[in-house]
Parts: structure tokens; C-alpha cells; sequence
């Protein structure tokens, strides 16, 4: 994946993250059945779009941990 496509994935929203998570995970699954039974073109599709689910959920994690690390507001 180029540098620049990763940077886009982390602009986007956790809520929009999480639906293009669940979308690729949907097209796997898809993939997969029809490599079972038509030989794809390109072997290595499915190990592509499984990384790009693997830096998606990173992301997502990433931007978990950095809300859960945010000072908190002084209470007094």
C-alpha cells in the first residue's frame, strides 16, 4: 500500500473505518469462495486486502488509544 493511501486511512472517522473494515472483510469472504472455484488471476488479492483490513483495525486502535489518553479536564 503507498504511503499516501495510508495516510488517507487515517483521516477518516473510527465510524467510517469500521465500515470499510466490514466491507473488506466481505469482499475476503467473497474472494475466497470464488478462488475455490475459479483459480483467480492474481494469487496474492486476498493477502492484500487481508493487510489492508490488519492497517485499517490499526488505525482504529490507534485512534481508540489516543482518546483514552487525552488529559482530563481538572476537576476542582
Amino acid at each position: 500500500m503507498k504511503k499516501k493511501n495510508i495516510q488517507d486511512i487515517k483521516q477518516g472517522s473510527a465510524e467510517e473505518l469500521r465500515k470499510a473494515v466490514q466491507k473488506l472483510r466481505g469482499d475476503i469472504a467473497k474472494a475466497q469462495l470464488d478462488a475455490q472455484v475459479n483459480p483467480p488471476k492474481n494469487t496474492n488479492a486476498i493477502g492484500l486486502m487481508k493487510r489492508e483490513v490488519a492497517m485499517l483495525l490499526t488505525a482504529i486502535r490507534e485512534k481508540e488509544l489516543i482518546v483514552k489518553n487525552l488529559p482530563k479536564e481538572n476537576h476542582v
